[in-house]
Parts: C-alpha cells; structure tokens; sequence
C-alpha cells in the first residue's frame, strides 16, 4: 500500500483530483509517494550503488528514499522512466 509523505496516510485518505489531504498538521498538501514507476525497480536505477550504500537497498525495490524522488533510468531504458511518477499514479 503506497503512503503519503507528507502524513503517512495511505493514497485513498487523499480527496479530489489532485489527492489533498489536510494531515495530521492541518496543513493542506497533495498526497506524495515514494513508489517508482510501474514495473520499474532500483536496480533499475543510476544511483543504486549509492542507495545500496546509504539505505541497504536491494536491486528489487520499488520504492525510494530519497524525497523528491531521485530515480534515474540506467541508459537503455525507456525516457519516459526518467520522469517522477505523476501525482495519484
């Protein structure tokens, strides 16, 4: 189940259709996550080794530590994989 950043909350306690949430602070934001895109994984990733290093990643993952996102697609993979997944996805 994927979570929110900002307020832990899972994706189906965020509103509307731009997944607002007010969170635990009262504060309004729009719901974060820390997945990859589909079917994507860190070994999938650039910064793997360093990720391996820092968080004990494995090359399975399919999430991110880093907020924003910092995946990167190894080259040879699709362009599009470079860019963050969009806001509800």
């Amino acid at each position: 189940m994927s979570r929110c950043v900002h307020c832990g909350a899972a994706k189906e306690k965020h509103h509307g259709p731009g997944l607002v949430c007010l969170g635990s602070s009262g504060k309004e934001h729009v719901f974060g996550s820390l997945d990859l895109p589909n079917g994507l994984t860190c070994g999938d990733c650039v910064h793997i080794p360093r990720c391996e290093a820092i968080f004990g990643h494995i090359p399975s993952d399919t999430y991110c530590d880093w907020w924003p996102i910092r995946f990167r697609a190894k080259e040879g993979h699709d362009d599009a994989a470079n860019r963050p997944p969009e806001v509800g996805s």
